[in-house]
């Protein structure tokens, strides 16, 4: 009850203040897009050698910059942990969130969610060494606030959800041998597979959308209705097709 109570504060707060980088009008007076993402999740968002944050996520953050104030150039991508996005939202640190957030019924009540850009597949890892459904009481590594915490209660009931803060975290802990496997989206598993053989893969029957998120409030309007247009136009004109072949996002696997 009091975390539903902190959760409505909160928005209560950011409905009432005087908006710092939200609304659209200051937006434009500003120039540029404020835009959280991450930076260790290849090939969504990460850094190349350069330090430079590359992805899918993070050309799609650059091209609605373009479709929204003429430049991809007017964009401030501000790198966020899992646990922090929804608060940088909430305290208008960012504008919008594009970090694989993954559209759920209780963040739909939080956020409002753009049309889709991507759908994923959540798959569990584990060592080739072992059968997760013979174990007793598995223990399975699961992202701080990620949706696959339900889709494990459901694919593996009997496992033992172990938190972790990051994938890397999770993975490390996987090949050390701390934990019996990780869930995790089928993205963030790819390159885990193609340079550890000895990892197999489970696939879940829970399929996900990933979807920029906005804040609510009638304020932030005229921003949800340019950003659901840009990715309705981004989708017609195969852009997201044309980016998800580039970065080889298909996911063909674990189909």
């Amino acid at each position: 009850m009091q975390g539903k109570l902190l959760v409505l504060g909160l928005l209560a707060w950011s409905w009432g203040k005087s908006l710092a980088a939200a609304e659209w009008q200051q937006i434009l007076d500003r120039g540029f897009l404020i835009v959280g993402v991450q930076e260790n999740n290849p090939p969504l968002a990460s850094r190349n050698k350069s330090n430079e944050l590359v992805g899918f996520e993070i050309d799609l953050a650059q091209e609605l910059a373009r479709q929204l104030l003429g430049s991809r150039d007017k964009v401030k991508l501000i790198p966020l942990k899992n646990t922090d996005r929804l608060e940088a939202l909430w305290h208008d640190r960012v504008d919008m969130l594009i970090a694989q957030m993954t559209v759920t019924g209780n963040r739909s009540r939080l956020v409002v969610f753009s049309p889709s850009y991507y759908t994923d597949r959540a798959v569990i890892i584990y060592p080739k060494t072992k059968l997760l459904k013979s174990l007793a009481r598995p223990q399975i590594a699961v992202l701080h606030q990620s949706s696959n915490i339900s889709v494990l209660q459901t694919e593996l009931p009997q496992a033992r959800p172990i938190g972790v803060s990051s994938y890397q975290e999770g993975f490390t802990a996987l090949l050390q041998g701390k934990i019996d496997g990780m869930i995790l989206d089928g993205l963030a598993a790819r390159s885990w597979l193609q340079t550890h053989p000895q990892i197999a893969l489970q696939t879940t029957a829970h399929f996900s959308s990933l979807a920029v998120a906005l804040p609510q409030g009638i304020q932030y309007a005229e921003l949800r209705q340019k950003t659901t247009k840009a990715i309705e136009v981004l989708k017609s004109e195969q852009w997201l097709t044309d980016r998800v072949k580039f970065w080889q996002l298909n996911p063909v696997e674990y189909k």
